[in-house]
């Protein structure tokens, strides 16, 4: 019952059930039964309290490893490597990877060993592993195409078309979006669907389309607002405030930075709060008000450097006026890659998170 109910989006109810299924099988000191229960309310609270569900899967983490169940070790792993990633901890998400990741392999999981591949991929390539971050996506892209999965096909396609993008190869970039685009839509995956939408606006603001990239973040948009995606709209704020800052328009540029930060901080997203800092920086530092271009410099190098981001570290520190004077320089690539940021997959019943 708990599980249909959470499938239904009846989360409060769910918990309810869960939690009497946990008091009965702890009191017949069903191991197995409490195990199953901790990981279900796990997922039904990882919405609402993330903290909640982060015990729930150590708990039937430490009873699996107990039982010796390596389908559970991968399962609880991957949750747990899931949530740290989301809040920037990517060196402990990391190693819940790993373990899922070996216990995946013990049990032949295919599916699950391309889906670790490709969150460990999403992790060095937020860390500008680029390499790293290749190689991951297409051992996940190989499993993906062997499994028929389309779903795993088009992240991998997805992501590879990020690198791509940042590497400079936009003519790849956009035909591997495109491809993802494709079977994106024919799966119905709005969700996907608009980070694409933002990615090919993102290419087209690089070569300096600004029509097209306007009219591409804009659909995003609407379908981020349609399907109520609260969690990635400030990456397509910020890109907004990005065509608006090229364009000369700071005070358009400022309202859709704020706003990008505003939620960002409100879903506790590191890393586009991090840019949100950066670009608003910049902005005050092209207009003169350097006293808040360094303080948001430096809330903005904090957090890349709690995140391990060098690339944002890097690019913070350069452009900060401590350290470099007054310079003003604004690097659009900066916008590192937003779809990227994102956990592109869904294993059945599991909700995605929040990263690009």
């Amino acid at each position: 019952m708990g599980t249909v109910l959470h499938f239904m989006g009846d989360d409060e109810t769910a918990v309810q059930h869960y939690h009497q299924a946990l008091s009965l099988a702890r009191d017949a000191g069903d191991k197995t039964s409490m195990m199953n229960a901790y990981q279900a309310l796990g997922c039904a609270t990882q919405k609402q309290d993330k903290e909640d569900a982060k015990t729930s899967f150590e708990y039937s983490l430490a009873i699996a490893r107990e039982l010796d169940d390596q389908a559970m070790i991968a399962t609880n792993c991957y949750q747990l490597g899931l949530l740290f990633q989301e809040h920037g901890d990517y060196s402990t998400a990391k190693k819940f990877y790993v373990d899922s990741l070996s216990a995946s392999k013990t049990i032949d999981d295919q599916k699950r060993v391309g889906t670790t591949y490709h969150q460990l991929g999403i992790i060095y390539h937020a860390q500008g592993d680029y390499r790293t971050a290749q190689r991951l996506y297409d051992q996940s892209l190989v499993i993906s195409n062997r499994l028929d999965d389309a779903s795993g096909i088009a992240a991998a396609l997805g992501q590879l078309g990020s690198i791509a993008q940042e590497q400079g190869d936009y003519t790849r970039a956009r035909k591997l979006y495109g491809a993802s685009l494709g079977i994106n839509k024919k799966l119905g995956n709005q969700e996907h669907t608009a980070a694409l939408n933002q990615n090919l606006g993102n290419l087209a603001f690089l070569q300096g389309d600004y029509e097209s990239a306007q009219s591409l973040y804009e659909e995003s948009l609407a379908i981020k607002e349609k399907i109520g995606d609260s969690s990635d709209l400030a990456s397509t704020y910020h890109q907004l405030g990005t065509l608006a800052y090229d364009s000369g328009d700071y005070t358009t540029a400022r309202s859709h930075y704020e706003r990008a930060l505003a939620i960002s901080q409100g879903t506790g997203d590191p890393t586009n709060t991090a840019s949100a800092f950066h670009e608003l920086a910049m902005l005050a530092q092209d207009q003169g008000n350097y006293e808040e271009a360094q303080a948001r410099y430096e809330q903005a190098l904090s957090i890349f450097e709690e995140l391990g981001d060098q690339t944002g570290m890097a690019t913070s520190s350069v452009l900060s006026p401590r350290t470099q004077g007054m310079i003003s320089w604004h690097d659009p690539v900066m916008n590192r890659p937003w779809l990227s940021m994102k956990d592109w997959r869904t294993t059945s019943g599991q909700p995605s998170p929040t990263i690009i």
